[in-house]
């Protein structure tokens, strides 16, 4: 069963233990330049305030 590229970019890929063809690749390639970027600062900022929301340390 060929995935959707909705549903591509829902599961994980990763993690699926199934092959991927070259075009569900590229696929996901494209869906992931859509995404949000963030500076390294940005980034850790997000974390910081991921952690506290969690009350980690």
């Amino acid at each position: 069963m060929k995935p959707s590229g909705k549903k591509l970019v829902a599961q994980s890929i990763a993690l699926s233990g199934e092959a991927l063809s070259e075009d569900q690749l590229k696929e996901a390639i494209k869906a992931a330049e859509k995404g949000p970027f963030y500076s390294i600062e940005e980034s850790k900022k997000l974390i910081k305030e991921w952690k506290d929301q969690k009350h980690l340390k």
